[in-house]
């Protein structure tokens, strides 16, 4: 079995003799992501929070996440030997073939997570509008008073949203992976064969998540990011390529059809 110390010796020696130029592909995105937020920030005072949060989102999807696809090109990439230039990290709107591919992909995740947070998220919804005054004096009638004891229930379901968004997150891992290991395959068979490899994998990813959670934290600090973010990607890219090895070896992979071999 692959460890995290062994994931993290493969990145290290994959960003050896690399660092300068991995550093600044990954902060290709970082900077633009960083951008996308103050805009959104910006856009809440003309046109409030809901407004200005759909904008960001639309941005975000259209410009920030072609830039973190072709940053993840490029480590894969530099993972097998080749020796790509910065400016890959563009390599999503070089053309309008891969832009399509990579907004097709994106616009596929997207609509997934809107389904899965509607639905986690609707309890919430329901708990917070039957439990609130206005409401009722808006309908011109008293509040039941047995509602009074449950508004508190929002907060469990806010808990069980949150840890089912985790493990959505954890079985989402590896569709990105695939879009930029195989230009060959189909963005929506990206997005299909990544979640049912990465629902068989998603507890060896989760390990190697945890071994890195102290990196994670440390790159919510700004200036870490210049080191932590190569050092991520990097081992993200190791991760997934050990996962899908061992999906393709299993008996799983057997019952299904394997993966390619990368």
């Amino acid at each position: 079995m692959v460890t995290t110390k062994a994931v993290k010796s493969t990145a290290l020696e994959h960003l050896r003799g690399n660092w300068p130029k991995a550093c600044s592909v990954a902060m290709i995105p970082v900077f633009a992501t960083i951008a996308v937020v103050l805009i959104g920030y910006l856009l809440t005072l003309p046109f409030g929070t809901v407004i200005a949060d759909v904008i960001s989102v639309i941005i975000f999807i259209l410009l920030c996440a072609p830039l973190w696809m072709g940053a993840l090109r490029v480590y894969w990439r530099l993972a097998n030997g080749c020796d790509d230039d910065v400016a890959e990290a563009f390599y999503y709107f070089s053309g309008k073939i891969e832009y399509k591919r990579c907004f097709l992909f994106n616009l596929r995740v997207t609509a997934y997570w809107l389904k899965v947070e509607l639905l986690v998220f609707f309890p919430c919804l329901l708990t917070y509008v039957f439990t609130n005054g206005d409401f009722y004096e808006w309908l011109g009638i008293s509040m039941p008073l047995i509602l009074l004891n449950l508004r508190y229930l929002i907060y469990v379901f806010y808990l069980l949203a949150f840890i089912v968004t985790i493990i959505h997150i954890v079985k989402l891992y590896l569709p990105a992976f695939l879009l930029v290991s195989d230009e060959e395959m189909p963005p929506v068979l990206c997005f299909k064969r990544g979640i049912e490899v990465g629902a068989y994998t998603k507890s060896r990813f989760s390990g190697f998540a945890i071994g890195f959670l102290g990196w994670i934290i440390l790159s919510l600090l700004f200036i870490p990011l210049l080191f932590t973010v190569p050092y991520l990607l990097m081992s993200y890219v190791v991760a997934c390529r050990y996962n899908v090895a061992y999906y393709n070896i299993s008996g799983k992979a057997q019952e299904d059809a394997p993966m390619h071999e990368i």
